[in-house]
């Protein structure tokens, strides 16, 4: 989660296994390896768009078209979420992560070259 007490404000607080360092977020209470023993880390909230997708007939609860993308973040970690941006996601643009109430929304950064 974003944090006000993390040292960046823009920090991702993810969930790290102490056994075989598999990183989660949303959190878990036990990891694949079976372990429990878990650290947080703060992981820098860009990335950019693996692939996404575009679901025009949305379960129940969500409006059209509901735009699902995933980005790798800083340091290989890959996350699912929600992209929040009027035009459809690109493959390779870079994003930042925005929680709210937990669930992920990705915003498009501006291009690098201008």
């Amino acid at each position: 989660m974003v944090t006000s007490n993390s040292s960046s404000l823009n920090a991702l607080v993810v969930q790290v296994c102490q056994n075989c360092n598999k990183t989660y977020y949303p959190y878990k209470a036990r990891c694949r390896c079976g372990s429990t023993n878990f650290r947080f880390a703060e992981v820098n909230p860009e990335g950019r768009v693996l692939t996404y997708t575009v679901i025009y007939v949305p379960p129940k609860g969500f409006k059209p078209p509901l735009k699902v993308a995933l980005v790798e973040l800083s340091g290989g970690f890959k996350l699912l979420g929600r992209y929040d941006d009027s035009d459809e996601p690109r493959i390779g643009e870079r994003v930042i992560v925005e929680l709210r109430d937990g669930v992920a929304f990705f915003k498009r950064l501006p291009r690098e070259d201008g």
